[in-house]
């Protein structure tokens, strides 16, 4: 009988104890570039990292590469769901302590939209063209920007 009173409180602690979830340590580049994109070489290649994850069909969240230059943290995010896919950086700045995000890639169908982004290392930024589409696949807008790290 005291064998049982023992494991009760066993699985009522193990019930409350939080999981850990495994992620990929963040690779600390040494010598910091004059311009961040050239270490964040898988982001700067995303056509060919996507191709890895054509498999995934449904909701999943991919976190492609992670780099801290200086004090700030790079994360290159690919959430993929049925129909788009979406590829994000993520720069946290952990002196100033701001986050900022921006879309490189997108295939998206609701509205109908595409992201496609050129790295720039000459100049450290990055030139976003975003194009709306109509239902029927005919170009609603489409503009340019560029984002300057």
């Amino acid at each position: 009988m005291r064998k049982i009173f023992w494991i009760f409180p066993l699985v009522l602690l193990s019930c409350k104890t939080k999981q850990t979830v495994g992620k990929p340590p963040v690779e600390i580049v040494k010598n910091i570039p004059a311009c961040a994109l050239t270490a964040l070489e898988k982001t700067m290649d995303y056509n060919n990292e996507l191709k890895k994850f054509t498999v995934f069909h449904k909701d999943t969240v991919i976190e492609i590469e992670k780099k801290l230059i200086g004090t700030t943290l790079f994360t290159s995010i690919l959430d993929l769901k049925a129909s788009s896919q979406y590829l994000w950086l993520i720069r946290k700045d952990k002196a100033a302590q701001e986050t900022d995000s921006i879309l490189i890639h997108c295939i998206g169908q609701d509205p109908t939209l595409s992201v496609e982004s050129e790295f720039r290392t000459d100049s450290c930024e990055i030139l976003k063209t975003e194009a709306i589409f109509h239902e029927n696949g005919d170009p609603k807008e489409m503009t340019t920007r560029s984002v300057k790290l």
